[in-house]
């Protein structure tokens, strides 16, 4: 069965340092067009306008702003205004340890950029980063690059829960029980579709598993599941040419017609429509 190419996954080559700093907002060709990483983008956009999309959801970035891109995700950089400058910072996905992590597995598909009004640390932090980085012979460099970094991250992270205290968390068992809720969603979407069942295998109950997940991201559970089921089914429009009733299949339902009128439902066309209306785009792109 002919299918579109797989998604490029561009990897980059970070050295024993795992960071990378880039300055400017330039996006070449390849940028463009639909593609995965194997670590972390940071843009830091600190003039103009910029326009990306992450897993089918586009956002629009007005300076000064930070947008951040975790691994896997399928993401094209759109357009940005002339004038638009920054910085992108790339970083492997070890430099990203404990509670940054988990904050940035928390707002994926939620809100992947945000405001900086009153943000100058992280702007005159990256300027350090960057000499530090072009530092040639330096003792101890890589430690000086870590720790700079992990500072970097540190804030950007600080800056993403202080964007919408309706999505501060205040718990940090509530933390825990979302984050090991999504890890689960992500994995097991195809064959757990009821928030009782993924209720069950982290033991709490469905009604306490529901309060930790909408007061951490603004929504229950069942939307993450939803959001998984929907996601995948995208990419499998997108990418191949399954039709409605395989792709169903894949994704765990027996019954084709309840799968379109769930898609239909949440994203507001069929998944016919879905499909040629973004492989018409993907050909205007190139």
């Amino acid at each position: 069965m002919k299918s579109q190419p797989p998604i490029p996954l561009h990897g980059k080559e970070l050295q024993d340092l795992g960071v990378e700093l880039k300055t400017g907002t330039y996006i070449h060709e390849g940028m463009r067009h639909i593609h995965r990483d194997d670590h972390y983008v940071f843009l830091l956009l600190t003039e103009g306008e910029f326009v990306l999309e992450i897993d089918f959801i586009e956002w629009h970035m007005t300076a000064p702003a930070l947008c951040f891109i975790a691994p896997g995700q399928v993401h094209r950089y759109i357009r940005q205004h002339p004038r638009s400058n920054g910085w992108f910072l790339f970083a492997a996905p070890g430099m990203v340890r404990g509670n940054c992590r988990d904050i940035f597995e928390n707002y994926q598909r939620v809100q992947q950029q945000f405001p900086l009004p009153q943000s100058p640390a992280v702007f005159l932090s990256m300027p350090v980063l960057q000499h530090a980085l072009e530092a040639t012979g330096r003792l101890l460099k890589k430690q000086i690059v870590t720790s700079l970094a992990e500072g970097i991250l540190g804030l950007f992270a600080a800056e993403i829960m202080q964007h919408d205290l309706s999505h501060t968390i205040a718990n940090s068992r509530r933390q825990t029980i979302t984050v090991k809720f999504r890890k689960l969603a992500k994995n097991k979407f195809r064959e757990l579709k009821q928030v009782q069942q993924y209720a069950e295998l982290l033991h709490i109950t469905p009604l306490y598993l529901n309060e930790c997940v909408k007061a951490v991201t603004g929504f229950p559970a069942s939307h993450w599941i939803a959001e998984e089921v929907l996601l995948e089914a995208r990419r499998l429009l997108y990418y191949t040419r399954l039709d409605a009733k395989q792709i169903a299949f894949e994704l765990g339902y027996e019954d084709a017609a309840y799968f379109s009128r769930l898609f239909k439902k949440h994203t507001g066309m069929t998944p016919l429509a879905f499909r040629t209306q973004n492989h018409e785009l993907s050909n205007d792109a190139h």
